[in-house]
């Protein structure tokens, strides 16, 4: 069963080197056979953290993106440099 690998690009920069980065990063771990994925935070329209109790309330594109991360038998987060 092949691995399910989550590539997560962090910057909000057009063009972005971190994208870039973590894109190759996932062809590589196509090349061996993983089912990869792939989101851009920039894209995603995640809101800030609020530290609500009752998670069933964050919007979908966090139940997706938890999702996703918790269906990832391995994560590459790509982070810029400020």
């Amino acid at each position: 069963m092949p691995a399910h690998i989550l590539g997560i690009s962090g910057s909000m920069r057009v063009p972005s080197a971190t994208r870039y980065a973590v894109e190759v990063a996932l062809r590589g771990a196509a090349e061996t056979g993983a089912i990869t994925e792939f989101i851009d935070i920039a894209d995603a329209g995640l809101p800030f953290c609020d530290g609500r109790d009752n998670e069933d309330t964050y919007p979908e594109p966090v139940q997706r993106f938890r999702a996703m991360i918790q269906n990832a038998q391995g994560v590459i987060i790509g982070t810029p440099e400020y």
